[in-house]
């Protein structure tokens, strides 16, 4: 076979025995790289006449047959039941039942005098598949011990078996495009990764890239050339001086798609060539890094370049090698060293210190503010209960107070919120009503490309007074202070909705998501 990387022609002679199980010995392989004339010809081929593509199907066919007499010569080949011919693939549609192999021409069968099992990708197609991968069957039987099998060639693909059925798609372009790279700086491939892990994250190409239509649906699917040429080229082609950055940044895009479909496998067979690029493979490795819960950790232990971790899970116990483990059980406040009990101040069990609604303890003349004085533990509570004991101090009249306490978490897009939360109403019993808007119809978020967010708000039923509010996207952290302020205030639906807000700005989200409440909305579609 051929793949789309143009690495050459591999050929394998393998025996296949059943006992127990299927097994297999590879006896003899090898690949027979292209000439400098075969390889400009296979990548010109998409740009062929039909005559002079069928031309070059037959010269390629007796290259095939050239190359599998050498082979068979080669290592005194005697015993062969079948060849195998998978060919190069030149165009593959299979959205439209269309796929064109090169190099299965009756002719091969006729040059090397064996029986040839060959066009393997349309007769897949033909019965309803995708015409790739190809090998799912035999993994299955050659490798059942792995939850998946991951092929990293010109395409990476996945099989797998998904409640009780085999299923196998493509994922992404991988050498196809790493190659293409590569080429840009006079090589053939990137070698072991060297050059890209030198590279940095384009953070908004990463970001367009992982938004491709294709990662969104759902199997079977595979991909061809053409979808490469069509989604990916034009989208590096934006950064022609950036090609190191661009090749950490596929690799990265790699190792995304790749760990999005092998969540929660722990055992996972890797194959082909993007299988040497030890950065790419190091990327892979740290997204796959198992994710455990409902996990009790029963042992840690050095060695001498490692720590070793054992552990239970179901009735499972499990036992990883790390470099580091970092332990994390919380936050605890650091008054053990206060003597604050030699003043007879009270603090909990924990060692919080217990303060009033004028942030004093149960000592008059002493007061205490911040992380301290218990959850939540955030800068900007602390900044506001100082303001308050500082006023308290001086006879000015003052209380903390507070109606909410706006928490950010600080990714990658921001996640914010106020008030209550939609789990703890339902915990509490508590009856709400709640409108959304998504960032995919404001048009800030689409001329800033962050539309992957999302403005929540959470209404009282009957009186659609704002009782929590929650923003994932972009800046959310700056968005959340007005949310803030509407709980404080007492603010009801048509109260933010009728509030002009400008545009194109994030904070018209807010207002949106409160003209669905009202049903006043003119972005959005609801019937």
């Amino acid at each position: 076979m051929s793949g789309t990387s143009l690495d050459g022609i591999d050929i394998v002679y393998v025996h296949f025995e059943k006992k127990e199980k299927w097994n297999y010995k590879i006896l003899n392989s090898i690949t027979y790289e292209y000439s400098k004339d075969w390889l400009n010809k296979l990548k010109n081929s998409l740009n062929l006449s039909e005559k002079n593509l069928t031309k070059l199907d037959q010269e390629y066919t007796i290259l095939l047959s050239k190359q599998i007499l050498k082979f068979i010569k080669e290592f005194s080949i005697k015993d062969i039941d079948a060849v195998s011919s998978h060919g190069h693939t030149i165009f593959h549609d299979p959205q439209n039942k269309y796929t064109y192999q090169m190099g299965n021409l009756p002719e091969i069968s006729k040059e090397i005098g064996y029986k040839v099992i060959c066009n393997f990708r349309n007769q897949d197609i033909k019965y309803g598949g995708q015409g790739a991968p190809l090998v799912p069957v035999g993994e299955k039987y050659l490798f059942s011990e792995y939850d998946s099998c991951i092929n990293l060639g010109g395409f990476s693909n996945i099989s797998k078996t998904i409640d009780g059925k085999l299923i196998a798609y493509d994922i992404c372009p991988v050498n196809t495009v790493l190659n293409f790279l590569s080429k840009k700086m006079n090589l053939d491939f990137d070698k072991d990764g060297a050059i890209s892990k030198n590279g940095k994250l384009i953070k908004d190409l990463y970001a367009k890239l992982n938004k491709l239509d294709h990662y969104n649906n759902n199997y079977p699917k595979s991909l061809g050339i053409e979808w490469v040429n069509s989604n990916i080229i034009p989208l590096l082609e934006q950064y022609p001086n950036q090609i190191v950055d661009l090749l950490y940044t596929y690799s990265c895009h790699i190792a995304e798609q790749v760990s999005k479909n092998t969540i929660n496998e722990t055992n996972v067979l890797v194959t082909g060539g993007g299988a040497k690029n030890k950065f790419l493979i190091d990327l892979i490795n740290n997204k796959l890094n198992n994710i455990y819960l409902n996990t009790k950790v029963t042992s840690i232990s050095n060695l001498k370049q490692s720590v070793k971790v054992t552990m239970e899970s179901d009735e499972k116990k499990l036992s990883e090698n790390y470099d580091k483990v970092l332990i994390s059980v919380g936050r605890t406040p650091n008054t053990d060293n206060l003597s604050l009990d030699n003043v007879g101040i009270v603090m909990s069990k924990e060692g919080f210190v217990g303060v009033d609604e004028y942030r004093r303890t149960n000592i008059d003349n002493i007061f205490a503010i911040g992380d301290i004085t218990g959850n939540p533990m955030l800068a900007h509570k602390a900044t506001h209960e100082g303001k308050v004991a500082a006023e308290v101090c001086t006879n000015i009249p003052s209380a903390f107070q507070p109606q909410v306490i706006p928490a950010v978490i600080f990714t990658d897009p921001e996640i914010a919120w106020a008030g209550k939360t939609e789990e703890e109403l339902t915990s509490d019993n508590i009856a709400y009503e709640k409108s959304e808007f998504p960032w995919q119809a404001s048009g800030k978020a689409i001329a800033m490309d962050r539309t992957e967010g999302k403005t929540k708000i959470l209404f009282e039923p009957d009186s659609k007074r704002v009782i929590g509010v929650g923003i994932v996207g972009y800046n959310a952290s700056d968005l959340i202070g007005e949310a803030a302020l509407a709980i404080e205030m007492g603010c009801y639906s048509e109260d933010i909705a009728l509030t002009i807000h400008p545009h194109p700005t994030l904070t018209e989200t807010f207002s949106n998501a409160a003209e669905v409440m009202e049903k006043t909305i003119t972005d959005l579609y609801i019937p």
